[in-house]
């Protein structure tokens, strides 16, 4: 079976209230990480404050009889996802090389 097409998209997913109060802040709000803002007193306590918020990646992937599999990406710790350069490297190097 040979694919048909491969596209990937920006989706932003609805942004929900919680219901319930939370034990905790998540560790990316105040844990400090080891990361390369690390050397910057201003950046390096708060992972969340130097993460891109590029959108997140929906790929839809076809084959020549119809069928079809979804992929989505992951959201960053800060909220944010990685669609801005992933869709560039699917949809502009991948997806010619796989058709």
């Amino acid at each position: 079976m040979k694919i048909r097409s491969i596209k990937a998209s920006n989706f932003e997913l609805p942004i929900t209230e919680s219901t319930g109060l939370a034990r905790r802040e998540g560790w990316a709000v105040n844990a400090e990480v080891a990361n390369p803002m690390s050397r910057y007193p201003r950046f390096k306590s708060h992972r969340n404050l130097w993460l891109p918020s590029w959108s997140q990646t929906v790929c839809v992937v076809v084959a020549e009889d119809g069928t079809y599999g979804v992929g989505m990406s992951g959201t960053g710790g800060g909220g944010g996802g990685y669609g801005t350069p992933v869709n560039a490297v699917i949809n502009e190097h991948f997806a010619p090389l796989l058709v």
